[in-house]
Order: C-alpha cells, then structure tokens, then sequence
C-alpha cells in the first residue's frame, strides 16, 4: 500500500504529464491477477507503461500483456526479480526491475535484533539503509 501510494504521489506532484489510469490491488489467487490484468488492459487500451508489484504477481501481468499482443509494446516496469523477470528483461519486454535486496533486509534486521539481545548494543545510526537496484537488460549481459 505505501510502495502504491508513494508512487501516485510522485506521478501527480512530480510528473503531471503523466496519467495514472488504474491502481489493480492484487490477490492471492493468481487466476483472479490475470483476468484483472486483461480487463483493464482491455479498458484502458491507450496504455503505455505497466508497473508490476512483485516477482510473483508478475508473471500473471506480463501473461496477460501477452495474450493481448501487447508484449514487446507496453513498457513493464517490475518489482523484485524472478526468472521470469530475467526473461523479460532479456528479451526486451521488461525494461526494467527494481531490486529491494530482500535477504539483505532480512539479515540486517535480525542481526540488529540478535546484537541488543544478546548484548545491548544500539546501533550507530537511527536507521539502517538497504542498497536498492534499477536493474537493466544490459546489466544482465
């Protein structure tokens, strides 16, 4: 919900030339993220660019952008990175991912945790910052 909020916020105060069309909130079932994909790619036939949430509902976008014909035609844009993400990328449909390094913030938070358990020890700093990656098709090559 933040990661959606932030981004609508930024299009409207930073890029107003851009137009968001839909906000799809996706499901657990799978099936159900593919029609929703295809209906509103079907609604809103004017558009350009797709931003995927995650490396799993993903795929089911990108299947849907596919069945259209619509692959290779809207730019996708991806959160996280999966095989499937990888092919897109390689193949052009994706242009592309970004990488939140999840095993990084896993380990890190619970490193934290350990270290002022086990020995009281506050970090440094306020927060601790997780590299974040815009990954291309020519960084795969």
């Amino acid at each position: 919900k933040k990661r959606v909020d932030s981004l609508a916020n930024r299009l409207k105060t930073d890029y107003q030339n851009v137009r968001l069309q839909s906000i799809i909130e996706m499901e657990k079932d799978n099936n159900l993220n593919f029609d929703k994909s295809k209906d509103n790619l079907l609604k809103y036939s004017d558009t350009d660019v797709v931003i995927c949430p995650g490396a799993e509902t993903s795929k089911y976008v990108i299947n849907a952008i596919k069945e259209l014909g619509l692959y290779n035609k809207i730019k996708i844009i991806t959160y996280d990175f999966s095989e499937v993400v990888k092919e897109g990328l390689l193949d052009r449909g994706i242009i592309a991912s970004i990488i939140q390094n999840p095993k990084e913030q896993g380990y890190r938070a619970i490193k934290v945790l350990f270290e002022y358990l086990l020995t009281k020890t506050i970090p440094d700093k306020r927060y601790t910052y997780i590299e974040t990656q815009v990954i291309f098709r020519e960084n795969l090559l």
